[in-house]
């Protein structure tokens, strides 16, 4: 998608976005800088939002929107058309089920019979002892941490993560590259987490969820497609909720340990995988040329 145009100040666009579906034309509306941007499809498609735009400031279309009645809600289309939403983005979906069932079953991980077949290493229990050690054979390891979680503030807050960043990046760059994100990105952190810790209990998405971050973040920058912009508001939050991690004071609130290095280290794995795949496309389109 290019810019088509971009409009300075708090104007409320519903009704030209109403406009704009009425004619057909496709568009996607988002807050960048402090400003709102309009994105369409094509040049074509942005030559006619500009015109558009302009009869809808001249107040051209005042009367057929003061005649937009309310839709009558259709409950039963409404639940087709949030099937269908969900169909769009299913590895995304896959994910949040999946977490959201470890959690159910191991009851917050407070089964460890169940949730130490999912650690990092393996747990074994001697007279109420935890005994922690490094298995051979089983390589899913390296990966199923991320589907543990520990309290309700736990799988919350990394459930509505991972549906608002993954369904940025199955969107655009499809289901395969997000699974291949994910596992890199879950890899990368599970490890550089069990280094750090030697030999602790850790898990959770949150590692994973800073590396789509970092990897919507630099990619933003590349190519501004709307899904991949995040408001600046969003990219600090989760910055300084790292920073609050490093800090001790999350942990001195009762919210528990933090898997700060999951979290850094996620992050800088997808800031790699972004630049690296920007640089290789850069590369396909110079070599086209």
């Amino acid at each position: 998608m290019i810019k088509a145009l971009e409009i300075k100040g708090e104007q409320d666009l519903r009704g030209f976005s109403i406009l704009m579906n009425r004619r057909g034309l496709p568009h996607r509306i988002s807050e960048v800088s402090g400003a709102q941007v309009i994105w369409v499809p094509g040049q074509q498609e942005a030559q006619l939002a500009v015109q558009l735009y302009s009869e809808f400031q001249r107040g051209d279309f005042t009367e057929e929107l003061s005649n937009t009645r309310k839709p009558v809600l259709n409950t039963d289309a409404d639940g087709w058309l949030l099937l269908l939403q969900f169909a769009r983005f299913p590895v995304t979906l896959f994910l949040v089920v999946v977490c959201i069932v470890v959690v159910l079953i191991t009851q917050l991980g407070s089964q460890l019979d169940v949730a130490g077949a999912l650690t990092f290493l393996k747990v074994t229990q001697i007279q109420g002892d935890l005994l922690l050690s490094m298995p051979e054979g089983q390589p899913w390891r390296l990966i199923t941490p991320i589907f543990l979680h520990f309290s309700m503030l736990h799988i919350a807050f990394n459930m509505l993560w991972l549906w608002e960043l993954g369904r940025r990046i199955e969107l655009v760059q499809g289901s395969v590259a997000l699974l291949f994100l994910v596992f890199l990105i879950g890899v990368a952190s599970n490890i550089a987490q069990a280094i750090a810790v030697k030999g602790g209990l850790f898990g959770g998405m949150s590692g994973v969820i800073y590396g789509l971050l970092g990897y919507c973040w630099l990619w933003s920058y590349f190519s501004p497609r709307a899904e991949f912009i995040l408001h600046k508001g969003v990219v600090f939050f989760l910055l300084f909720w790292l920073v609050l991690g490093y800090s001790g004071v999350i942990t001195m609130l009762g919210f528990g340990a933090i898997a700060n290095t999951a979290h850094a280290s996620g992050l800088v794995t997808g800031l790699v995988i972004a630049a690296v795949c920007v640089l290789f496309t850069r590369s396909m389109a110079y070599l086209r040329k």
